[in-house]
């Protein structure tokens, strides 16, 4: 049996009569009324209010706190560079704290034997600092002319540009409906087949757990699914719906 729309996650597929003993939170069934669960899949697509950018930076140094100086001091050059187009830091990955105290963010490595390793080696620092920077610029057609600047002053390894939104909630609420109308589609294309008709929506749960929460978090981290143009960002949200069904 093919169904309709895109509600393309498993189908869970539960028919038992009033009598019997229903999921709770369930509103009570007729007795010619049948439950219908399913999940379903429904996605929004929205213009991307800003791009985030991410870039390392290392700096050298002949001892440890120096290489550690060394890379703080660019990391505020690059910062300033930034602000100059209207870019501002971000915390990286989920620690909301890591936009926070720069010199936190450095970490040195090296040996203090400046006569070990090779030839080549030994006419170099031997203690590098570096760090790693994320950057949310709202104007992205300024990416290009920050990521020249930033590479002049010594930034590393840009990755970006990542299209994203600063607040999804109203892409999760279009998102949201999307999924109900799949959900319905397909209810009444299954009730089709069995000569019922869907009476009424008697319960409906999104996904809110911890591993689709990280998931979430995950997408608008990494600027979700591009789709369309790149500048589109895809939001989606994840149901479970239950329908009463009746004979027809």
């Amino acid at each position: 049996m093919r169904l309709v729309g895109a509600a393309s996650a498993a189908i869970a597929l539960a028919l038992v009569g009033s009598a019997q003993a229903q999921p709770p939170g369930t509103a009570p069934l007729a007795s010619d009324e049948l439950l219908f669960e399913i999940r379903a899949v429904g996605t929004a697509r929205s213009r991307a209010d800003h791009v985030v950018v991410t870039l390392n930076y290392m700096a050298p140094g002949p001892t440890a706190p120096e290489a550690r100086a060394a890379a703080v001091a660019l990391c505020n050059r690059l910062r300033a560079i930034a602000r100059g187009f209207g870019a501002e830091q971000v915390p990286i990955g989920l620690d909301p704290l890591s936009a926070g105290a720069l010199a936190d963010q450095v970490s040195t490595f090296g040996t203090p034997d400046e006569g070990a390793g090779s030839t080549e080696d030994r006419g170099r620092p031997p203690f590098t600092g570096t760090g790693m920077m994320r950057l949310r610029l709202r104007d992205a057609t300024r990416f290009a002319e920050l990521r020249t600047a930033l590479e002049q002053a010594g930034a590393i390894n840009i990755v970006g540009p990542v299209y994203q939104l600063v607040d999804d909630s109203a892409a999760r609420r279009e998102a949201r409906l999307d999924a109900l109308a799949k959900a319905r589609a397909d209810a009444e294309q299954f009730a089709g087949t069995q000569n019922m008709r869907v009476v009424r929506m008697v319960r409906f749960s999104e996904a809110t757990d911890a591993q689709a929460e990280m998931m979430r978090m995950m997408m608008n981290q990494f600027g979700g699914r591009a789709s369309g143009s790149p500048s589109q960002v895809e939001t989606s949200v994840n149901v479970t719906v239950s329908f009463s069904l009746a004979p027809r």
